[in-house]
């Protein structure tokens, strides 16, 4: 197996980030991250899609640094590459204030939140079925100005957040599966609310 992966993966470069621009992208990057390595195959059985088309959307990102080749299995008369995340988590950062970098960046994080929101229509519909299950939806949506003191200690409590959901997915854990999405967006400063 290749080396172990690097803690923290920036993404700054803009193709990279726009290769994070596909909630199909965001899912095989999620699916990689519970499973630390798995096949195309695998993974295709995993999220739906034919592993052809899945190949394409490894591909990107492979070419973006964000998987890579953690493994060659044989599998009857071929080579079965096995991927894997290149971080344990993955930020994005615009290098520059270009506006092709911002609209780059926009885009990622737009997928992000539709797959979000699939997952989150997924699991309200299947729950419906379930009368007696309490439907644990938390949602939080604020705006204010953060002081530099402030904005650092909300992003470390993001972090927080981050590390306890990743711990939690080391671990054999029991329970529901839950997703958590956290974008801290810089915004126009019209109103707070």
């Amino acid at each position: 197996m290749a080396p172990r992966r690097e803690r923290s993966l920036t993404l700054q470069d803009p193709v990279a980030i726009e290769a994070l621009a596909s909630p199909h992208r965001f899912e095989i990057v999620a699916a990689l991250g519970e499973a630390e390595h798995a096949s195309i195959a695998a993974l295709a059985r995993r999220l739906g899609p034919t592993p052809h088309s899945l190949y394409y959307h490894v591909k990107l990102l492979e070419r973006a640094g964000v998987v890579r080749i953690a493994d060659t299995t044989r599998r009857g008369r071929r080579d079965e590459r096995i991927w894997t995340l290149a971080g344990e988590r993955i930020q994005l950062r615009t290098a520059t204030r270009s506006p092709a970098s911002i609209v780059k960046a926009s885009k990622a994080v737009d997928a992000m939140l539709r797959l979000t929101s699939r997952e989150l229509s997924a699991g309200l519909r299947r729950n419906a079925d379930r009368p007696d299950e309490k439907q644990p939806l938390t949602g939080i949506r604020m705006k204010a100005r953060l002081g530099d003191r402030a904005l650092r200690r909300v992003v470390g409590l993001m972090e927080e957040i981050g590390r306890l959901v990743r711990d939690a997915n080391r671990g054999a854990g029991s329970g529901r599966t839950f997703a958590v999405t956290l974008v801290l967006a810089p915004t126009e400063d019209k109103t707070t609310l």
